[in-house]
């Protein structure tokens, strides 16, 4: 009977962690999109240069690509910034024109910036489940990485619910 069997770990699986390159745990995390797309990003960003690219679908998408990738957090601050936008142009009686260009801004810098977010955020993400989970990292890794489309919609659905109930 191996250790897996009795659900006990291996003593030797939390060493084997850290020989598993940066580049692995990042692939494991992300899912099939690192080879695809974010291996080649992330290595373009550097402490020189944070762009890598401009990442079309956070640009238009915004918030919902956050939660798609799991960044409530993020998507969250990014939602408070909108409304908070809208309320300091309807509290001051600014033009609508004000919060469609702070609205532009936002997408545009959130479309240069996504590919850096995303990749500290893995990182950080990463070293939390490294130093917290030693017994099952590689399955916790893959259960806290990836993507969460049921988040996404679900953000997409009560955005088109709240503009349908402001009309």
């Amino acid at each position: 009977m191996s250790f897996d069997e009795k659900n006990i770990p291996s003593p030797f699986e939390s060493s084997l962690n850290h020989f598993l390159s940066d580049d692995d745990k990042k692939a494991k995390f992300i899912g099939e999109k690192y080879e695809k797309y974010y291996k080649e990003k992330f290595e373009r960003i550097t402490p020189k240069k944070q762009m890598a690219g401009f990442h079309i679908a956070a640009f238009i998408l915004g918030p919902i690509w956050l939660f798609y990738r799991k960044m409530y957090a993020y998507g969250a601050i990014y939602i408070a910034f909108v409304f908070a936008s809208g309320m300091v142009t309807s509290i001051f009686e600014l033009p609508e024109s004000i919060d469609r260009a702070i609205s532009i801004a936002l997408s545009v810098t959130m479309g240069l910036g996504a590919n850096t977010l995303y990749k500290y955020f893995v990182e950080k993400r990463i070293k939390t489940i490294t130093e917290n989970h030693p017994s099952n990292f590689n399955e916790v890794l893959v259960e806290k990485g990836g993507t969460s489309p049921i988040a996404a919609w679900s953000l997409l659905i009560l955005f088109v619910i709240l503009i349908y109930l402001s009309i």
